[in-house]
């Protein structure tokens, strides 16, 4: 009697697992590719601003 509940827990819980691990991927997708977008824009920042440090250092 336990074994069969158990097994119909298993059967009924599965999708619902799937569907945790489904959506822990999307939301660790989602801040990778926000933390790739920031970077991209502190680079291009960064590369605007390095002219500007130089010329800073070269007068000191």
């Amino acid at each position: 009697m336990q074994q069969g509940i158990i097994e119909a827990v298993k059967e009924r819980v599965l999708p619902f697992a799937f569907l945790g691990l489904a959506t822990f991927l999307l939301g660790f997708s989602f801040a990778f590719a926000n933390i790739l977008k920031n970077v991209g824009l502190r680079g291009d920042k960064m590369a605007a601003a390095l002219p500007l440090i130089k010329k800073q250092q070269q007068k000191v």
